[in-house]
C-alpha cells in the first residue's frame, strides 16, 4: 500500500481512520485509540523512532461479554461489556414478551 511514505507525504495527506489502522498494521504500530493517537504514532514512526519505543497512551479495554442473564434494565451501555448483539435481542425479546426483537440502525 504505502511502502515507501515519507513523513511529508504523510502529513500532506487525509487519512481515514480505518487507513489509519491499515498503516499501524503495516509499520507493527499499535492499531486502537482515536485518530489523533494512531496519527501520532505514524508520525513518530515516520520521523525515525523505534517501533519498540511507540507504545499505546491507552490500555486496551478488556473484553467482557454480557451473558444473557447477566442483563437488566440497569445494565450500564459503556464499560459493562453491554453489545448490541444475540444475547441483547433475547433479553429485549424476552422483556417486552416477542418471539423476536430486531434492533434497527
Amino acid at each position: 500500500m504505502h511502502q515507501q511514505l515519507t513523513l511529508a507525504q504523510f502529513n500532506a495527506h487525509y487519512f481515514y481512520k480505518t487507513e489509519l489502522v491499515s498503516l499501524c498494521k503495516q509499520y507493527g504500530l499499535p492499531a486502537y485509540g482515536t485518530k489523533a493517537e494512531l496519527n501520532q504514532y505514524i508520525r513518530l514512526y515516520l520521523f525515525g523512532e523505534p517501533i519498540t519505543h511507540i507504545k499505546s497512551t491507552r490500555k486496551r479495554p478488556p473484553h467482557k461479554k454480557l451473558a444473557t442473564g447477566q442483563l437488566s434494565l440497569k445494565t450500564k451501555i459503556v464499560g459493562s461489556g453491554f453489545k448490541f448483539n444475540n444475547e441483547a435481542r433475547e433479553f429485549f425479546a424476552n422483556y417486552f414478551g416477542v418471539a423476536h426483537f430486531s434492533l434497527k440502525k
